[in-house]
C-alpha cells in the first residue's frame, strides 16, 4: 500500500501554499530536485532558503521522506514489536517529517525534539502543528542548531533522515556516534537510495556495530555487507501524490517511488529477519524468483507451487520485505 501524509498535515500544507502561485512552487520544486541530485557536501538544502522553497519541500519532498521513514520504522517494528517509544529526537527535522511518521507508528509517543538549523523550517513546522489537532501529534520542542556541534537530546527513538549527507564524512560519523549515545531504544538513519547514500549507510553501519549496536534492519546479520562493486543496497517506498504535488512536479501518476537506503539499530538484542528481499520479485509462470540477502550472503531463491506456504507468501512479497521461508 502507498504511504501518504496524514490528512491533517497534507491539508495544512496545501492551505499554507494556497497564496503562492503554482509557477513559483514549480520553480522552487525544480531547484529542490536539482539540489537533491547533487553529490556535493552541504548541497542538499542549499535551495531551501525561502518560504516558497520550504512550501515546495512540504508539498513535494516531505511525502517521499515520510514514506521512506515509515517503511524503515515498519521494518524496525517487525523485528522489535515490543519496543517502547515514548520520546524521540529528529535530527535535521525540516518541518518535523520524522515525527509525523513516528506518531503514526508509535501511539505511545508523547514528546519529540526536532533539531533543525533553518529557522524557516521550524516556523513552518510550528504552523503545521498549530493547524492540526493536538492529539494527532506528540508535544514537540524545537531546537535551532547545527548537528555538527549539538549535544543530542536523549530519547527512546532517534532518527536522522536525509540529514547526515549535508555534513562532511568525518562530521557525519561523529554525529552518528553522538546519536547512538543519545539513543535509549532505537536509532534509525535514512539516506537517498543512491550509491553515495548507500556508501554512507554502510559507513554508519560499520561504526555503529563497532560501538556495540544491535543491527535490526534491513540486514539479516551484523557481518560484513556482501554488496560490492556496482551494486548497492536500497529499497523503494511507494508514496501517494496529491493533485498539487502532481502539478508542481509535472507528474501524471497518482504515486511515485522513493528510493532510499537505511539502517536501524537497537540497544537491546533483536532477532533480525532471516533474509531480506533486495529486488522486485520476478514472477514467471509457476515460480517466483527472489534475490535475497541472508546471513550466508546473497542468493537467488526459486519458489515453486510445490512449497505451498512459501509459494503463497512469495506471491505477496515486495522489494524490501523480510523473507522467512
Amino acid at each position: 500500500m502507498p504511504h501518504h501524509l496524514p490528512d491533517p498535515i497534507r491539508r495544512a500544507l496545501e492551505e499554507l501554499a494556497e497564496g503562492t502561485p503554482a509557477a513559483v512552487l514549480k520553480k522552487a520544486c525544480a531547484e529542490l530536485s536539482e539540489s537533491y541530485r547533487s553529490t556535493q557536501a552541504h548541497a542538499r538544502k542549499r535551495h531551501v532558503s525561502t518560504r516558497e522553497g520550504r512550501l515546495a519541500y512540504g508539498v513535494s519532498r516531505a511525502p517521499a521522506t515520510f514514506g521512506a521513514i515509515c517503511a524503515s520504522l515498519d521494518a524496525l517494528c517487525e523485528v522489535a514489536p515490543d519496543i517502547a517509544v515514548a520520546s524521540m529526537t529528529d535530527l535535521g527535522s525540516g518541518p518535523g517529517t520524522a515525527v509525523w511518521a513516528a506518531a503514526a507508528r508509535f501511539p505511545a509517543l508523547e514528546s519529540a525534539t526536532c533539531v533543525e538549523r533553518d529557522g524557516g523550517f521550524i516556523e513552518l513546522g510550528r504552523e503545521l502543528v498549530a493547524a492540526v489537532e493536538s492529539r494527532s501529534l506528540p508535544s514537540i520542542s524545537w531546537v535551532q542548531a547545527s548537528l555538527a556541534d549539538l549535544t543530542i537530546p536523549p530519547a527512546d527513538l532517534v532518527v536522522a533522515a536525509y540529514s547526515l549527507g549535508e555534513l562532511p564524512v568525518d562530521g557525519a560519523g561523529d554525529v552518528v556516534e553522538r546519536a547512538w549515545k543519545a539513543t535509549r531504544g532505537a536509532l534509525v538513519i535514512v539516506e537517498p537510495g543512491t550509491t553515495e547514500g548507500y556508501s554512507a549507510i554502510r559507513r554508519y553501519r560499520d561504526r555503529l556495530i563497532s560501538l556495540g549496536a544491535n543491527v535490526a534492519a534491513p540486514c539479516p546479520h551484523a557481518g560484513e555487507c556482501p554488496m560490492a562493486g556496482a551494486d548497492w543496497c536500497h529499497f523503494a517506498a511507494r508514496v501517494d501524490r496529491s493533485s498539487l504535488h502532481r502539478r508542481i512536479k509535472g507528474g501524471e501518476l497518482g504515486y511515485e517511488d522513493e528510493k532510499y537506503s537505511y539502517i536501524a539499530v537497537t540497544r537491546e538484542p533483536v532477532a533480525p529477519a532471516p533474509a531480506r528481499i533486495l529486488r522486485h520479485p520476478r514472477k514467471p509462470p509457476k515460480v517466483v524468483e527472489l534475490e535475497i540477502c541472508t546471513p550466508a550472503g546473497l542468493r537467488r531463491a526459486h519458489v515453486g507451487k510445490g512449497r505451498s506456504d512459501a509459494w503463497h507468501a512469495a506471491r505477496r512479497v515486495h522489494w524490501g520485505d523480510s523473507w522467512r521461508y
